[in-house]
């Protein structure tokens, strides 16, 4: 059975001292042995028909602390109703109190637990650090997939109305790059779009009231006429069939308007994913972005006024020799998107919004760019490595992380391990096992309300 209701009232010094004996023999591991632990525990399973087995299963469903049959919320959103909680000790490898609440709703196989009256429990969350019941990160994932659509939702996120707006090729990745450089020139969203303008596009375009448009690519001719036959003012730039020869146009123009003596340039053989990082860091400082390590980039850089601090992005970076250099780069594409990101910290970029985007989905990261944020890189099914380390160093200072690319882009799995860490619920530090944890102890009254469970 779950804990019964009588039992929460009889917290006492016995459950304080509990506490902090434990807190006072934590034993410190490593953060991958923290993430190690919790995949050997964790039971992470899908809502809708997934979860029939789980309902009737038996008590193999049940963790550290847990003496119900419940199985595990797969994320921390509970779209019924919030009970309350219980502790117990021996569950967090770092000494702390686990904290396991019940999201209830009617009618389910399971006990009462600590659900309100006429609810049971339907599954529950755990959670070695703050109350697993209040996120105080929103947590957004894009149901958006395209390129184009991305752009959109990110405009209609950041803008109520712009007068001007920058219109990319959403089919050639390194003018969509070129595009984002200059969102902050304009001071208005970064849009893409393909074969022609897209409608969705226009009609952000319409809804912002946008009476200029930059049109930047080199097949975007007709993009910058149907424009033009809405009434729009519309600039056309980096129109050369050759990148880096389109970036520097691009760069040029930036420049002519904002006086910039500071360039982001990105190597050649930098990934594409770290490419978009790169693309979100230029639009969110308001630098110009130069492609690859040539002559046409060099002579950029003397171009007009000389360039005086360059941030250079990809392998062998720190073997380069550009003017004022800062070397951003990584062992693998998450790493050096998140090298990406500590700049954009560095340059006072706010961190109250963070976008992470597929390490293997190019398209879906350059379109995140648009939200001109750090873009941080995730795999399908886990937050590990640079990305962990990174969302951990900064989750104090964050509002908001958006991941994009669609359902299914981040699994339950990764999207549980987000939540618990941006919320500071820690379930990197779960461990232990069904038995484990006994007695538990009781939760007070004073420490029901959503928010207010014992650190």
């Amino acid at each position: 059975m779950q804990p019964d209701h009588d039992a929460v009232d009889r917290a006492g010094t016995v459950d304080r001292l509990v506490e902090r004996t434990s807190r006072a023999t934590r034993d410190r591991i490593s953060r991958r042995s923290f993430l190690g632990r919790a995949s050997r525990t964790a039971m992470v399973i899908a809502g809708g028909s997934a979860l029939v087995p789980y309902l009737a299963g038996p008590a193999g469903a049940r963790v550290c602390g847990q003496s119900g049959v419940a199985p595990k919320c797969p994320t921390f959103d509970c779209d019924r109703e919030w009970g309350w909680c219980w502790y117990a000790s021996g569950c967090c490898a770092d000494g702390a109190l686990k904290k396991i609440c019940d999201c209830c709703a009617p009618n389910t196989p399971h006990p009462v637990g600590y659900c309100p009256s006429g609810t049971r429990v339907y599954c529950i969350v755990e959670s070695c650090g703050a109350d697993p019941r209040l996120q105080t990160v929103e947590h957004r994932r894009l149901t958006e997939a395209a390129p184009s659509a991305i752009s959109v939702a990110a405009s209609r996120h950041r803008f109520d109305r712009a007068d001007a707006v920058v219109v990319g090729d959403g089919g050639r990745l390194l003018r969509a790059a070129q595009a984002m450089s200059l969102g902050g020139v304009v001071a208005g969203p970064v849009l893409l779009t393909q074969e022609g303008l897209d409608a969705a596009v226009a009609e952000e375009i319409e809804r912002l009231g946008a009476e200029a448009a930059v049109v930047v690519g080199r097949d975007m001719g007709e993009v910058a006429s149907d424009l033009e036959g809405r009434g729009l003012h519309v600039d056309q730039v980096g129109t050369s069939t050759d990148n880096s020869t389109g970036a520097t146009q691009v760069a040029r123009w930036h420049r002519e308007r904002t006086g910039q003596r500071r360039a982001v340039i990105v190597l050649d053989d930098a990934p594409s994913t770290v490419l978009a990082s790169a693309a979100a860091f230029a639009h969110a400082v308001r630098v110009p972005l130069l492609l690859g390590d040539n002559g046409t980039t060099r002579d950029a850089l003397e171009d007009i006024r000389p360039i005086r601090e360059t941030w250079v992005v990809g392998p062998g970076a720190a073997d380069r020799d550009f003017p004022g250099m800062r070397a951003l780069s990584g062992g693998d594409a998450a790493e050096a998107a998140a090298a990406v990101g500590d700049a954009a910290d560095t340059e006072g970029v706010p961190l109250g919004e963070v976008v992470l985007a597929p390490e293997a989905e190019a398209w879906t990261a350059m379109a995140g760019a648009a939200y001109a944020a750090p873009l941080l890189l995730h795999q399908s099914s886990t937050i590990d490595g640079a990305t962990f380390d990174w969302l951990l160093s900064a989750r104090s200072l964050m509002n908001r992380v958006t991941v994009v690319g669609g359902d299914g882009t981040l699994s339950d799995q990764g999207q549980w391990e987000l939540q618990g860490l941006v919320n500071e619920f820690e379930v990197h530090q779960l461990t232990g096992s069904a038995g484990e944890g006994l007695p538990v102890i009781p939760q007070p009254p004073d420490e029901r309300p959503i928010g207010e469970a014992r650190r």
